[in-house]
């Protein structure tokens, strides 16, 4: 029993490197790995990239600016959900439709309730983001847990202006109107 799983390893082994000998030729570690006789990379920018390789902060900051537009739309939805209920208690509407035609009350009414869930629906995917995808990024070299921190603290601020929880600590009831 023994000597098959001796065997096992060895293929294991074999495929691997069989693996690695092809990762090698590959173009990108042709080029990282290509140095001159004194042992200093032959191509001029090879040690940036390099390092950009391997910690490429692109995915971490990515994952900031959606976080940032997520956060301009729960404002701009925020901002019209309040337009358009603004003019569902006045006595005339002055708002328009996509139409250019004046909307009746029950249409700001029912466009203020549109927005309002656009507006949820855009904090929960910010939340979802936060909490699932910008953390996997964390590496402690180029996007630290400090820095992830002080965007999180950042966020939590500009949320509280606006009147909503970044990360609520129950679920709240929402009753069916």
């Amino acid at each position: 029993m023994q000597n098959k799983d001796k065997q096992r390893t060895v293929k294991m082994t074999k495929a691997q490197k069989k693996q690695h000998e092809d990762n090698m030729k590959l173009p990108i570690n042709q080029y990282l790995n290509s140095r001159t006789e004194d042992g200093k990379f032959e191509y001029s920018m090879a040690s940036e990239l390099m390092h950009y390789y391997m910690e490429n902060p692109d995915k971490a900051i990515n994952c900031m600016r959606l976080g940032n537009a997520f956060l301009h739309e729960i404002r701009f939805h925020r901002e019209m959900s309040a337009k358009f209920l603004y003019e569902n208690k006045k006595d005339l509407v002055e708002e328009v439709n996509e139409r250019g035609q004046l909307m009746s009350k029950e249409e700001c009414y029912l466009k203020h309730i549109q927005e309002r869930g656009a507006e949820y629906l855009a904090l929960s995917k910010l939340r979802e983001l936060l909490s699932e995808e910008m953390i996997k990024y964390v590496n402690g070299n180029s996007f630290t847990f400090e820095v992830f921190n002080k965007y999180l603290e950042g966020m939590r601020a500009k949320l509280k202006e606006m009147g909503h929880e970044l990360f609520p600590a129950k679920a709240e009831l929402i009753m069916p109107l």
